[in-house]
């Protein structure tokens, strides 16, 4: 499903004017076709990620039902750790790795070297003291084996988050295809705009904690089918 100026404006509680502004500015990922605008959803919400930026529920859970994605499964297969060690942004991320729960076909040096590939290109912090850290390209062949790894750091460390927010939590991100990351994505931005989640993280509660109300916002959101 294409989006529209009228999407868009809806999504981001703006003004068409102003999505037209955006545009002009280049500083909107969109495309030019009969004379419309229109956008594509995967791109709008990497780009939403990417500038923590609060959106309508509608984009953020929009076809994660069809993938059939669970972060707190995800989670339950990446783990969660405590207390990694860094001062810079890629001496966490190579920690980071050091300690994850990955399968056994999968090199633990590939995966350090696709995410600070991928942190060179732009910083994963996402603001609210947390980075997402993940490959450009997928490094998981199979879905069975597709994580996410909640790493809390021994020393918050700047990202260069557009908050200016020292970096306290990696949740570092594998998936198969970039259909799934981007619906694992979503999944996480929607977790990450909750306050009482961030608060959660801050204090740094137990793996049965952060993963019950994981489960209980997911069994209780209710997914918006597309148009």
């Amino acid at each position: 499903m294409q989006l529209t100026v009228k999407h868009i404006a809806e999504l981001l509680d703006i003004p068409e004017h102003a999505v037209y502004d955006l545009i002009r500015k280049k500083q909107i990922p969109c495309f030019h076709i009969h004379n419309q605008y229109k956008f594509n959803r995967s791109e709008i919400k990497e780009w939403v990620l990417a500038r923590g930026i609060k959106v309508s529920n509608k984009l953020l859970l929009l076809d994660d039902a069809r993938q059939n994605i669970s972060v707190e499964a995800l989670v339950a297969r990446g783990g969660i750790y405590y207390d990694v060690p860094g001062e810079t942004p890629q001496e966490a991320i190579k920690n980071a790795v050091k300690v994850i729960s990955l399968p056994p076909e999968v090199n633990r040096d590939e995966v350090v070297f696709s995410l600070l590939e991928r942190e060179e290109m732009m910083t994963t912090g996402i603001g609210r003291g947390v980075a997402i850290p993940h490959p450009r390209s997928p490094v998981i062949a199979n879905a069975d084996h597709e994580s996410i790894a909640l790493c809390f750091l021994k020393n918050a460390i700047d990202f260069k988050a557009l908050d200016n927010e020292p970096v306290h939590v990696l949740c570092v991100v594998l998936s198969t295809k970039p259909e799934r990351h981007v619906g694992i994505l979503a999944r996480l931005a929607f977790l990450f705009q909750q306050d009482d989640f961030i608060a959660l993280l801050k204090r740094r509660e137990s793996p049965e904690v952060i993963c019950g109300y994981i489960r209980q916002k997911e069994t209780s959101q209710h997914h918006i089918p597309p148009k």
